[in-house]
């Protein structure tokens, strides 16, 4: 990927900002101090941890040490990216050639200590100020590359993202994420507890409100924020089949109506820990999600997942076949009407991450109707149930579809399919 001119940067920068005001200047100025953070600590510590690399250098023919650093600040970098690296790993992927260890350290803030622990039993983890101080450093002196993991961090766009299962590992390994006993007994007291038997079918509900990140970020990220109720209709026709709702999450704006003892609202109920927060993705029948981090953890235990309502639609190539998502309606303030797929492609509506930049096209995203999401949760349920009947007009819609989708440089064509009921009543949209 080229590098993008620094003018072009800055003026992206400014119009950004120009469009978005206060809170994206703030969230710019957040962003480039964090960027800058590491400098001085890398001048102060170099005197005290360049002996350690310089021994690191000269036991290289004997024994390779590699550092990596992993994402923990948020559940959907701390997650789906480490199984793939694993994944790939099983599969000799990043074989280095020699005997050696490789070295991993974590952020200073970690989402989920569970998960923390997990991953401990099966990579090596430092301490981050000593790890932390040796990477950089090794990164900074030339010759360091052999030292440093490959790992595919979501910040350097001259290759793809962790997050990208390239290699088609997934479906080739095993989940490296387990449970023991005395978890297991946790877990299945807690389902117990939200009146389920501990081989009931239940599905997890997360939906991202205005609760996610707070004010600040609701003004720069608004377009991603859904109403449980949007989701409710969806939740009550699981509820007639006899299936169980948990709906997620560690923070939510409102809590869920009752309306069905099968729909649990452990987001709200005060039943939620950081473990449950893994058994119930790891045990559910499969998830539906408006677009966050936790449900990155369908990949870690093979679980199918449902993107509903999802603004950000064009990173759905970065997710794999047993995914079925429906998009955000696009429409055009100045043009009084819905934008079809093609001409949100070519805006690179599709792509937006800032409400700024829908402020600044005139887009508006607009909610999935109730039975746009009952249609494609009914997709799903009949998939795993081995009851989907297509025809072979879905399957023209889904190649139409795929043949108008922009392949995105560093990722891979699309594999997760668009709900198969919302292409039928939106076909104008493939014109």
């Amino acid at each position: 990927m080229t590098p993008e001119p620094l003018t072009a940067f800055w003026h992206r920068q400014w119009r950004l900002i120009r469009a978005g005001g206060w809170p994206v200047c703030k969230s710019k100025a957040r962003q480039l101090l964090k960027r800058l953070r590491p400098l001085p600590i890398l001048i102060v510590t170099a005197p005290i941890f360049v002996i350690p690399v310089i021994v690191i250098r000269l036991i290289r023919p004997w024994i390779l040490l590699r550092f990596g650093w992993l994402e923990s600040e948020g559940i959907g970098h701390f997650s789906r990216p480490v199984e793939i690296y694993l994944s790939e790993a099983d599969l000799g992927l990043h074989d280095p050639g020699q005997a050696g260890l490789d070295i991993w350290y974590l952020n200073k803030i970690v989402c989920n200590h569970v998960l923390k622990d997990k991953w401990s039993q099966v990579l090596t983890i430092w301490p981050r100020q000593i790890a932390g101080p040796i990477d950089r450093l090794n990164r900074f002196i030339p010759g360091g590359a052999r030292h440093t993991l490959p790992y595919r961090y979501i910040q350097e766009r001259s290759t793809p993202w962790q997050n990208i299962d390239l290699h088609h590992v997934l479906e080739r390994t095993v989940p490296h994420l387990s449970f023991s006993a005395s978890e297991e007994a946790i877990g299945v007291r807690a389902l117990h507890d939200m009146g389920f038997c501990e081989q009931d079918d239940f599905v997890c509900f997360m939906v991202r409100d205005g609760a996610y990140f707070g004010e600040d970020h609701h003004l720069r990220w608004q377009f991603r924020n859904t109403s449980p109720r949007v989701l409710m209709p969806a939740m009550e026709w699981l509820a007639d089949l006899n299936c169980g709702v948990v709906r997620m999450g560690a923070k939510v704006s409102e809590a869920l109506p009752a309306s069905s003892p099968l729909i649990v609202d452990y987001a709200a109920n005060g039943m939620r820990t950081e473990l449950l927060d893994l058994f119930l993705i790891a045990r559910c029948r499969f998830m539906v999600s408006t677009g966050t981090g936790v449900d990155a953890l369908t990949t870690n235990f093979r679980r199918p997942l449902v993107h509903a309502n999802v603004p950000q639609f064009g990173f759905e190539d970065e997710l794999g076949p047993s995914v079925i998502f429906t998009p955000k309606h696009f429409w055009s303030k100045t043009e009084k009407r819905m934008l079809t797929f093609d001409e949100i492609f070519q805006r690179g509506a599709h792509l937006y991450t800032l409400q700024a930049q829908y402020d600044e096209s005139g887009i508006e995203s607009v909610n999935n109707t109730p039975e746009e999401i009952v249609a494609v949760v009914s997709e799903m349920e009949q998939r795993v149930a081995g009851q989907w009947v297509g025809d072979d007009e879905d399957e023209i819609l889904q190649n139409r579809f795929r043949a108008i989708w922009p392949l995105r440089p560093n990722s891979r064509p699309l594999q997760a399919r668009i709900g198969a009921e919302f292409l039928r009543e939106r076909r104008e949209w493939l014109t």
